[in-house]
């Protein structure tokens, strides 16, 4: 296994493994971890491009612990306007990198995935999670909105009633509702043997025929997060940067108490 600071890589047959590594602070997103992130799925493609026959990318967590628990919040509350603005730029590098890599990738989610960790599970075409993974775009909790996307892939995968509902309560999901309700495609006690089949599975395929189909219905009507829809999260969520509330989202989430917001 290659290993870099918070990227682990494994390669086996037609299948490429990445596993995100910062389980101490449970794959929290720091400005670094989403540097490597982006580069190593940037450099998939590029593998692929120059003729390497994979035909499978699972994303997981190094650690059982949590799958990714979002954004590095204390790092973000440090950070000014112009800072924040420039880590959704890269997040929105981030999960497009993902979501552009032209062979199938699959999800591996153990333990909790919330705010841009469940973005970045939404960007992969299958998704797999531990019967007791939580996962959920909570971000309302701390007087904001998703920032990666979450508000169209979410929207596009359960439809705008359930999206709406899960978004502005900032609910926490069990990995049954998920999986009913078309967030995750399969719940299992051992979601790395559910992995290892589709793996096999997809080992098995043509390689032309996994990356066309891909593509296709990528570029079907509802299949493709557009720029635009991207554009107007980003808008939106330059609303409540701007807020009160949401410094008192992070101080609160620091300090380990109920954050108490006035609207302002």
């Amino acid at each position: 296994m290659m290993q870099s600071e918070l990227v682990q890589k494994k390669e086996a047959g037609f299948s490429l493994t990445l596993s995100l590594n910062r389980p101490e602070k449970l794959n929290a997103l720091s400005g670094e971890m989403i540097r490597q992130l982006t580069e190593e799925f940037r450099k998939v493609s590029a593998d692929l491009a120059a003729g390497k026959d994979l035909r499978a990318i699972v994303i997981e967590s190094s650690s059982p612990k949590a799958f990714c628990v979002g954004a590095d919040l204390a790092e973000r509350q440090g950070m000014n306007e112009a800072q924040v603005l420039e880590t959704l730029e890269s997040l929105k590098d981030l999960t497009l990198a993902l979501e552009n890599i032209p062979v199938p990738t699959i999800a591996l989610i153990r333990g909790p995935a919330f705010g841009g960790g469940l973005e970045l599970a939404l960007c992969c075409d299958l998704r797999v999670a531990h019967a007791d993974s939580l996962m959920g775009l909570t971000e309302t909790r701390l007087a904001i909105i998703p920032g990666a996307g979450g508000t169209q892939r979410l929207t596009k995968l359960v439809g705008v009633a359930k999206a709406k509902e899960w978004i502005l309560l900032g609910s926490k999901i069990s990995a049954s509702e998920a999986e009913r309700f078309g967030l995750i495609n399969a719940v299992s006690a051992n979601p790395e043997d559910v992995v290892a089949t589709w793996v096999a599975e997809l080992s098995a395929r043509g390689p032309l025929a996994l990356r066309a189909a891909k593509q296709a219905i990528n570029l079907s009507v509802d299949g493709r997060v557009s720029v635009e829809s991207l554009k107007v999260e980003r808008e939106a969520y330059k609303k409540v940067l701007q807020s009160k509330d949401r410094v008192e989202g992070l101080k609160a989430f620091v300090e380990k108490r109920d954050p108490q917001y006035r609207g302002e």
